[in-house]
Formats: C-alpha cells, sequence, structure tokens
C-alpha cells in the first residue's frame, strides 16, 4: 500500500494528474474489459493520499523531531526554503551592512506579487467540514486571520489609473458567482523562483489591495533585518501610493514593518508596456539600481504548470485544496533547491558574455562623447539613483518629442496666412491656401475610410449596409466635387496639364468616390510642378504630410499599448465561447484602427517622397515594413505568426495603394524563442519605438543633446545591469552553499531535540542523518559543477575563496575537497537528485 501511495503521491507531483485519473487506471488496470463489478474505494484511497501528504510534509520539515509534535509546528516551517535569498545568520557575511553604496545591491530583497485565476475553488464546502490539515504551516497563510483582514477592506475602492485595463478591474470579472474563491495570489521570490512561506492567500472575489498587503507584509517578515526591498508588481505604480498610509492607519500592529527599510516598487517588465509611459521610467527593472537583470516575470512561470491543478482544486473543499497546492508548490520548491547549482551556472555564464557585450558597447559610445558632458550625465544617473519613489529629480530617460502634430501644423499654417493678410497680402478666395490644403488631405483620408469600409462587407451586403455605403459616398462626392471647384483659383495650371498628359480620370462623374483622384501638387511630376501651382502649396502640403506621419506613427504605438492590455486582460478574465467571441470583436474593431493609421503613414511618407525627395528626414520616418509593426514587448520577430484575427498577421489589401508592401498589426508572434524577451534588455526593438536619431554634427540643438542624452543613459544602465547581474549570481552562489552548510548542521541538531527511545530513537536519527547527508550532497555537487566549470574557463574566473563555504579555503583541486568543511559526511558518494530523490526523503 505504502508503494502504492508513493508512486501515486509522485506521479501527481510530476504529471499533475488528478487522483480520480489514477484510481481509474488501475480499475482498467484489474478489469479492463468491464467484465466484473469492483467494489470503490476511491473515497477511501484519497483520505489516505491526503493524509500521506500530510504525514511527508511533517517528516520533510524535521517537525517529527520537535518535542512538541505536530501541534507545536509554526507557520512556515514546513516549507522549502529558498536557499540563495539572504538570510541573516545563516548566509549573510558578518559585516554585510557596511558594504559600499555600489554593493549594497548584493543583499536586497526582490519578491514579485501576482494572481492566480485558475485556481478557484466552488462553493462545495467549508473549513467547519473541510479544515484542512497543516493550513498555514508551509505556504499558505492561516486563512481566518487572513480573510478577517480582507473582510475588514471589502469595502475598499482599489482604483488604478494607470492601466486601461488594470488588474483592479478583475474584482468585478464575470466568473465569480457560486466561487468561494476565484484565484490564489502568491508572493515569490523574484531569482529563485520559489515560493515563499506563508505567502499564498485566497482572493474572495478579484485581485485587491487587501489580499496582498498581509502577504507582501509576511514576506518582508521574514527579511526583516534587511534594508532594501525590491518588490515586482504588475500594479505597482498604484500600489505603492496606499501601502505606507494603509499600513500606518488600517494594518494591524503584527503585519507593519519598518518604515526605515527602501522599499523600490517595480513593474515587470512585459507588464510595463501596458501602463501609461508618463514618468513611469521609476517603475522600470531595466533601468532600476540593484535589480540586475532580473524581469519581475517569476510568478508566471510558476503558474504556467500549475494552472492544470484548477480542474482538481475547483470541485475540492477549501481545507483539501489549500493542502493540495501546498503539496505541490513544495515540490516546485524541491525542484528549484535541488537544480540551484546548474540554473546559477547557466546564468552565471550567459551573464558574463551579455556584461562583457554591454560593457563594451558602452566604452565605445562614451569615448565618442566629450569628457564634461558624460561627468555631468553621470551626475544626473547618479541622482537618478539614489532618489526614492516617487522620485522628483531630473528624469534622465524621458525625452520630450519635438515632432508637430497635424493640429499643430494648421495652427502654425493659419498663423502665417494672418500675419500675410495683416502685412497687405492678396486674398484670392475665402478659403485660404492652408485651408484648401487641408481640406484636400481629409478628403484623402476619407476615400481610405471608406474604402476599409466597403472591404469589410460581406460579398453579399444586406440592403441597409448598401444604403449606408451609398450615403457615405455621395457626401464625398458632393465634398470632392466642392474641391475641384477649387483647382482653378489654387492650381490654375491643373487642367492645361491633365489635358496634355490625356489623364482620362480627372473629374470622372462615373468613378466610385473612394477611387477619384484628387490631384494634390504631390502628383504632379516635379518638372512640371511650378506650372501648375504655387510653390507655397508645395511647402504646406509637404508639411502637413510630415505631421501626418508622426501623427500615424503616433496612433499605432497608441493603438498597439491599448490592443495588448485588452488581449491580456481577455486572457486572463474572459473564458468560453460567447464571452471570448465578444471580446475578440473589441480587439479587432482596435486592430481595424491600427490597419488605417498604417495606410495613412504610407501615403504620406510616399507623398512626402515625391516632394522631398531622398534626404536626412528618412532616419527618422523608415519605410514601414511589415515586420515593423509590432508592440515593444515584443523583440525583433523571428517567425511569422499564423493564427486569430487580432493576434497576428492579417492578409489585406489597402483599399488606395495596392502596389505597397501589406503592413500587419502584431500583439504577440505565434513562435517564440527560449531567450527572447522584452527587447530593452538586448534592445532588439521596432524603429517606430526608437525613431528619434540623433545628430552629432555640429550645431545640434538642445533636443539632440537631450535625445543623446537619453540614449546614453539607458545604456550606461544596460551596461549596470548586466554588470550587477554577474556580481549578484556571484554572491548567489556563496549565499547558496552557505544555506546548505547551515541546513545540513541544521538537521544534525534535530537529534537531540526529541525524548525517544528504543527503535523508534534509531529511525528518527537515521532520518536527520540522511536528510543533512543530502545537504551535504546538493553541496558538493553544486561545489563540483562550479568549480569545473571554472577550471574550464567556461565562468569567469573568479575568486573561488568567496564561493566555498568553508573557513578553510586554502584547496581548490579535487584531490583536497574532503579538507573543506563542507558537509559532515562529506566522504560519502554523491549522487544525482532528480524527481524520483522527492519520494525517498
Amino acid at each position: 500500500m505504502f508503494q502504492l501511495l508513493e508512486l501515486l503521491h509522485l506521479f501527481s507531483l510530476v504529471s499533475k494528474t488528478s487522483t480520480y485519473h489514477f484510481y481509474r487506471t488501475l480499475e482498467r488496470m484489474t478489469d479492463n474489459m468491464g467484465l466484473n463489478t469492483l467494489p470503490s474505494h476511491k473515497a477511501a484511497l484519497m483520505c489516505m493520499l491526503i493524509q500521506w501528504h500530510h504525514l511527508k510534509l511533517l517528516k520533510r520539515g524535521g517537525q517529527v523531531h520537535d518535542v512538541t509534535g505536530s501541534e507545536g509546528t509554526k507557520p512556515g516551517k514546513l516549507a522549502v526554503l529558498c536557499p540563495s535569498c539572504p538570510r541573516l545568520g545563516i548566509n549573510l557575511p558578518p559585516d554585510w551592512d557596511q558594504a559600499p553604496p555600489h554593493l549594497k545591491f548584493l543583499y536586497i530583497l526582490l519578491i514579485c506579487i501576482d494572481m492566480n485565476f485558475r485556481l478557484k475553488n466552488q462553493i462545495v464546502s467549508s473549513y467547519s467540514r473541510d479544515p484542512g490539515l497543516g493550513i498555514g504551516w508551509a505556504y499558505f497563510t492561516a486563512h481566518e486571520p487572513y480573510e478577517e483582514y480582507v473582510q475588514s477592506r471589502a469595502t475598499d475602492a482599489d482604483i488604478s489609473n494607470c492601466m486601461e485595463f488594470s488588474a483592479m478591474a478583475k474584482s468585478n470579472t464575470k466568473f465569480s458567482k457560486g466561487l468561494h474563491y476565484t484565484g490564489v495570489v502568491a508572493v515569490s521570490c523574484g531569482r529563485s523562483e520559489m515560493v515563499l512561506p506563508t505567502c499564498v492567500g485566497n482572493m474572495n472575489k478579484g485581485e485587491r489591495y487587501a489580499n496582498v498587503d498581509p502577504l507582501t507584509a509576511a514576506a518582508i517578515h521574514q527579511f526583516s533585518d534587511l534594508l532594501w526591498v525590491i518588490i515586482s508588481y504588475d500594479i505597482a505604480c498604484q500600489w505603492i501610493k496606499t501601502i505606507f498610509t494603509w499600513m500606518t492607519s488600517h494594518w494591524p500592529s503584527e503585519l507593519r514593518f519598518n518604515p526605515d527599510i527602501r522599499v523600490t516598487p517595480l513593474v515587470p517588465k512585459f507588464h510595463e508596456p501596458g501602463h501609461k509611459a508618463e514618468d513611469h521610467e521609476q517603475f522600470s527593472f531595466n533601468l532600476a539600481e540593484g535589480a540586475a537583470l532580473s524581469d519581475g516575470e517569476c510568478p508566471e512561470r510558476i503558474w504556467a504548470p500549475h494552472n492544470v491543478l484548477g480542474n482538481s482544486t475547483k470541485t475540492a473543499g477549501p481545507g483539501t485544496r489549500q493542502d493540495l497546492i501546498d503539496d505541490h508548490f513544495g515540490f516546485w520548491n524541491w525542484l528549484k533547491y535541488c537544480c540551484m547549482g546548474l540554473t546559477l551556472w547557466k546564468h552565471y555564464r550567459d551573464a558574463v558574455l551579455e556584461r562583457n557585450w554591454q560593457e563594451e558597447a558602452h566604452r565605445g559610445f562614451t569615448q565618442s562623447l566629450p569628457p564634461n558632458m558624460v561627468t555631468e550625465w553621470e551626475d544626473i544617473c547618479a541622482a537618478w539613483e539614489a532618489d526614492k519613489v516617487p522620485k522628483t529629480v531630473l528624469n534622465p530617460f524621458c525625452v520630450q518629442s519635438d515632432d508637430l502634430t497635424e493640429d499643430e501644423v494648421h495652427k502654425e499654417l493659419a498663423e502665417e496666412e494672418e500675419a500675410c493678410r495683416c502685412n497687405g497680402g492678396q486674398v484670392v478666395h475665402d478659403m485660404s491656401p492652408s485651408a484648401f490644403m487641408v481640406f484636400g488631405l481629409a478628403l484623402e483620408e476619407s476615400q481610405q475610410k471608406l474604402c476599409l469600409e466597403v472591404r469589410k462587407l460581406k460579398a453579399n451586403p444586406t440592403a441597409h449596409q448598401d444604403a449606408h455605403i451609398a450615403e457615405q459616398q455621395s457626401l464625398l462626392r458632393s465634398k470632392i466635387k466642392k474641391f475641384e471647384e477649387l483647382h482653378a483659383t489654387y492650381m490654375p495650371g491643373l487642367l492645361q496639364f491633365i489635358t496634355e498628359t490625356q489623364e482620362v480620370d480627372y473629374l470622372s462623374t462615373g468613378a466610385l468616390a473612394e477611387e477619384v483622384r484628387l490631384w494634390l501638387p504631390s502628383c504632379i511630376p516635379v518638372d512640371r510642378r511650378s506650372q501648375v501651382c504655387e510653390a507655397s502649396l508645395l511647402e504646406m502640403e509637404e508639411h502637413l504630410h510630415t505631421a501626418q506621419c508622426h501623427d500615424s506613427l503616433g496612433s499605432i504605438r497608441h493603438i498597439l499599448r491599448l490592443k495588448m492590455r485588452m488581449v491580456e486582460y481577455k486572457n486572463k478574465n474572459v473564458q468560453g465561447q460567447q464571452d471570448g467571441t465578444c471580446s475578440w470583436t473589441g480587439i479587432n474593431a482596435i486592430h481595424e484602427q491600427a490597419l488605417a493609421a498604417a495606410i495613412k503613414y504610407h501615403m504620406a511618407r510616399e507623398a512626402k517622397m515625391k516632394l522631398s525627395g531622398l534626404g536626412d528626414w528618412e532616419e527618422g520616418l523608415h519605410k514601414l515594413e511589415d515586420g515593423d509593426i509590432h508592440s515593444y514587448q515584443d523583440p525583433d520577430r523571428l517567425h511569422k505568426g499564423t493564427g486569430c484575427q487580432g493576434t497576428n498577421e492579417d492578409s489585406w489589401e489597402p483599399g488606395l495603394v495596392p502596389e505597397l508592401p501589406e503592413p500587419s498589426v502584431d500583439l504577440y508572434q505565434d513562435s517564440r524563442e527560449k531567450r527572447d524577451g522584452t527587447g530593452q534588455t538586448w534592445r532588439t526593438l521596432s524603429w517606430i519605438w526608437t525613431m528619434m536619431k540623433i545628430n552629432l554634427a555640429d550645431g545640434a540643438d538642445e533636443n539632440d543633446d537631450e535625445v543623446l542624452c537619453s540614449e546614453w543613459c539607458r545604456s550606461c544602465a544596460r551596461a549596470h545591469r548586466a554588470r550587477e547581474e554577474v556580481l549578484l549570481l556571484w554572491e548567489e552562489m556563496r549565499r547558496t552553499l552557505r544555506f546548505l552548510e547551515w541546513r545540513g548542521e541544521w538537521w544534525m541538531q534535530r537529534r537531540d531535540v526529541h525524548e525517544l527511545g528504543g527503535a523508534l530513537r534509531k529511525a528518527v536519527d537515521a532520518y536527520a542523518l540522511k536528510q543533512s547527508d543530502i545537504q551535504c550532497q546538493l553541496a558538493v555537487k553544486f561545489w563540483d559543477l562550479w568549480l569545473t566549470a571554472l577550471d574550464d574557463g567556461q565562468m569567469e574566473n573568479a575568486p573561488r575563496s568567496e564561493l566555498h563555504p568553508s573557513d578553510d579555503n586554502d584547496a581548490s583541486s579535487d584531490g583536497d575537497r574532503d579538507e573543506h568543511n563542507i558537509g559532515i559526511w562529506s566522504d560519502e558518494e554523491e549522487v544525482e537528485l532528480d524527481e524520483e530523490d522527492y519520494a525517498d526523503l
């Protein structure tokens, strides 16, 4: 029976298979033809498995060796701890708090907060009927004080004005009816991706600050001796505004932490584009001191393998559900624990290469700049990093755009004409030349929109749709006729030019309104323009098209941000075909706006090319290719996506410019390489997000200096983050070995805390020795892996004495390894640990 329970336990942890399906498998193995009626032992098996989970949890947490027994278990004691987190008295050096300012980041705690709406729970039982066996002893917090606090803050209004589709909207999301809990919220280590003890709680209805606050406080209390904490949260920019106020006025005394602790709120890298760009650099992982190359997205990697548990937790009792999730989180932490050596080695190897590349790139950038300018910018960056959130010092990463919008150009042209009239200029028509050009470009845009609307109709449009299109065409034709009447005033040579070139589509009454050529000055060949219209019209049109290009790019960027937030919101909150279809309808409507903006840019740039020819202006207004139009959440894409309309590339034909390449508006690429990211760390963004170019020539204006300063500061930040990653990984290696050494000694001390006798005493002592030996084997395994990498040159040649956990660090060869005090049983044979070892512990 024990072998069956052990197999079922490990099988469910690895494959996430439910007990029901495992039991059905046993029935099929017993009688696959169904000839016999088998007695049902499913309920008994489930009860035994729950007890098996609990007993294993107590044994692995060392509570069996405690004289107080299971009743004396303290909150969080049975959790698998993160070995790389800084813990006073365990793996921190004696003078850690005296570290110089540029090394204080080595002792930062990075925690990540996130919610999971898959692990919901239906109202099928209650805590009085299903209290659970170990609530609050591992990862879930004790439910009574937690839910009491959440209910006391049930009327608080959690409003986020930063994200249009913010996480706070989940509080009023559908699919909460009939649910006891709509999901869970968890706080995890942002470096090792391990769930922290007593830092998991239930959400009664959506995500609220009241759910997050006590868990965050619990995480900080575990590391209360540290001086600096980085908190990653997808709405950190809003949450940080209230946390200290609420801590003073609302939090119970046991939740409050030291207000002198420096708290740095950051937004995860993949969530950051969904926020408003204004003054948001202070919440960026890429620009925050001490963040290294962390991305803050580790909760998403934790949820990924655990989402499938939702089918089991949905119908379980509240206590059983929490015990089940605790068990799976313990297995997740154990896998991370055993693989810490390989994980840190791989990250360190990559970090060294990235640091060398970034530092060399930044060094070359710096050498091309005046030294006094670099010194000034260094002081600005230093002041920015030293300032606490909310930052009030000068933001070196923000650049104010000086590109004129269409409305600003209209106003400027109108002011110039008014000044001309005041100076005695001739007025040839009630409509001014600038108004004439604005009128023509507006008609051109109306043609484009009408053409897209016609193309969206089905093959057999309804009578109502036909009537609507006919009405729009009639209105547009009347406006075009009025515009054509103005040709004689502002383009007097147009009729002669058309006659000579035998253009047949001029004033064509048979053509559709959206297909009539408007004959703007840019349509005239260069050698004939002086004969057809005045030079001032050409300048006006060129000016207006430049503004159109910038406006179109701004619209595309805004739409991509909006669409990305809509997709994220839909993926997290909307389920079912009917509601999913409604969501995609709204997303596709946004998608159509992006297509219209892309066509407008194509047409404006083509007209500007005809008017201005090749020149420096192309450095800021590139040709818009198919792969350029994607969110800056994605780096340059390696694969062309194929999928649902609104999320991947669409096959479409521009109505007025069929010769142009078909633009696409993509949000998420269909296939992503393993090491793809936001693009900020490796900076492979589309040019539409980095279109402002730098001119180092003499006579550069102040805006050029501002852009140059921003680019240099970002380059400096990338170099600093890469350098921090190398140093932080090296420190995490040292802390991990120190922790394993401490944990081995801790298990050895467990032999002396109980008052047992006979065979039971020997069994308990043997288990403590076994656990201590496992810690030693892991330490030896990690050390050998890192030492081999150092000898092979795969890792940077750093001082090994700082890495080794022993006080005696003179020896470094394999032959002298046993002389090191890395464990109680360092002369034992090293073994490989994997999932199977979890069942043997």
